[in-house]
């Protein structure tokens, strides 16, 4: 005579009752919920504590409380490859470890409060509606890799003890995990949040956070913190990104697209980015970059390398870092590779970063830029062999146009300096002179220095010998060109 199941060799009530002419866990037709939860208790009652008990392949009836049954079970329980229309785990404690792979909840089900001590696992299982996993607490690891969520599911004030996985997760209607705690690694690389993603209200990422090259139409993260490091490399933001007021270790956006606009935004006491080691923006792409906003933000330990950054705002972001004696340090980007060998992508993200301010009128952040832009270009000419002369002169003379105290400076010290050759070699009246005018420091820079190079005529003193010829023809090409210095480095200022 066959088993009483005809549905699968491994059922349970067929190992117990292997004569009856019908199994009521997997011949659903003309069975009542009672006599269901009737059968399923037989099982537990009459199956050894603590073994593994298989419920695989259970057409689970409408309405399914698992309150009604003896779940509090020490020992595994495998739900694989069964279905479920409304089921209720609401509240329930699984003992040990639990399986719900390639299950399909067909309708609102929830594990609202439920608590699981030992591994579970979700993967690839199908949730056609909502699904509610608020105040769950899941003690040991926990798997959701290849599960696909149809309906909006909740993860309200749950709770993770060890490593979460939601790798290859598929959110049609996109998540909502509010109060979450992660204790341990969380890792959703390869996930779809079709819909809305928020992580919200206090989630908390003790360890790491992993999004490798997952795909999200819109996302927010509110409030977040993460103990170690945010991990979007390869992620795709199809819509709105926000960031708000996160706290986090590391940040990696490496080679991420945002194709809509993103949002950056801190607190005026507490910057966003401010405690991090290092944020990572390398080779990200922005589709829509006057759309994309820094606001009260720490940039100084952001890399913004391959990035196109020319209309990106960066108004509300802060670069500086404090100096000595209570002043600033001068505006300067942060690397996360040996800046040596970066120099030409510096040089482009510095030339960027000035257009975005000068196109917002925000000339005083320009001028920093412009002057870290220079830089890069004069050591990258100095290390690649070459000697920039003009560079080096317009760096030491008046600091890139940006330093009119310096080039006002270096312009006294020529006149001072060449009035005083001149005074030491010896300087004789010439004939255009009207007076006896002693042979002064004074009198030669009034009636010979300022006049020569100013090139004004007639000067009442003239050159005796050929070393006072040569610092003439010095002072009428220098002179003139700090002048120029000063005039650039001062009209810089007053844009400024």
């Amino acid at each position: 005579m066959p088993l009483s199941c005809l549905v699968t060799s491994k059922c349970p009530w067929a190992g117990f009752y292997p004569r009856q002419p019908k199994c009521p866990l997997h011949d659903p037709s003309g069975r009542s919920l009672d006599e269901f939860n009737a059968a399923l208790n037989e099982v537990f009652s009459r199956t050894t504590r603590g073994t593994s008990i298989g419920l695989l392949n259970i057409q689970f009836p409408n309405n399914f409380r698992a309150s009604e049954v003896q779940l509090l079970w020490p020992g595994p329980i495998d739900f694989t490859d069964s279905t479920f229309e409304n089921a209720d785990f609401s509240a329930i404690e699984f003992e040990s470890g639990v399986k719900f792979e390639k299950s399909i909840f067909r309708k609102q089900s929830t594990f609202e409060e439920a608590k699981f001590k030992g591994i579970a696992s979700f993967a690839e299982a199908y949730f056609a509606s909502g699904i509610d996993f608020s105040v769950a607490h899941f003690i040991e690891e926990t798997s959701f890799k290849g599960t696909r969520f149809e309906g909006l599911p909740l993860f309200e004030s749950t709770q993770f003890g060890q490593k979460a996985t939601f790798i290859s997760a598929k959110f049609k209607m996109g998540a909502t995990f509010d109060k979450v705690i992660f204790e341990a690694d969380v890792n959703f690389s390869l996930a779809v949040f079709s819909g809305y993603a928020k992580f919200s209200d206090k989630v908390q990422f003790k360890k790491s956070a992993g999004f490798w090259q997952v795909e999200f139409a819109e996302a927010a993260f509110l409030n977040t913190t993460c103990a170690e490091k945010m991990d979007f490399t390869g992620a795709v933001f199809n819509g709105r990104f926000s960031y708000w007021e996160c706290l986090q270790q590391e940040m990696l956006f490496v080679a991420s697209r945002f194709q809509a606009g993103a949002l950056f935004v801190g607190k005026r006491e507490s910057l966003l980015f401010s405690d991090s080691k290092y944020v990572n923006f390398d080779e990200t792409f922005f589709g829509q970059p006057n759309l994309v906003h820094f606001q009260h933000v720490d940039l100084s330990r952001c890399s913004l390398l391959g990035v196109d950054l020319r209309e990106i705002d960066f108004s509300l972001g802060v670069w500086r870092r404090p100096g000595r004696m209570g002043t600033w340090r001068r505006n300067v980007l942060f690397t996360i590779r040996p800046e040596k060998t970066v120099r030409a992508e510096l040089e482009v993200a510095y030339r960027q970063i000035r257009q975005s301010f000068e196109d917002r009128r925000n000339y005083p952040q320009a001028g920093d830029f412009y002057y870290g832009e220079m830089e890069q270009r004069r050591k990258r000419s100095l290390e690649q062999g070459h000697l920039p002369l003009l560079t080096i002169l317009y760096m030491g003379l008046s600091g890139y146009g940006q330093k009119p105290a310096r080039a006002l400076l270096v312009l006294l010290g020529y006149l001072v300096s060449i009035t005083l050759l001149y005074s030491y070699l010896g300087m004789e009246l010439s004939e255009a002179s009207p007076y006896n005018l002693p042979n002064s420091n004074l009198n030669v820079f009034l009636y010979y220095t300022l006049p020569s190079v100013l090139l004004l005529f007639p000067t009442y003193f003239e050159p005796t010998t050929s070393h006072q010829v040569l610092i003439t023809l010095f002072s009428k090409v220098f002179v003139p060109l700090q002048v120029a210095f000063l005039v650039l480095a001062v009209k810089r200022s007053f844009k400024r």
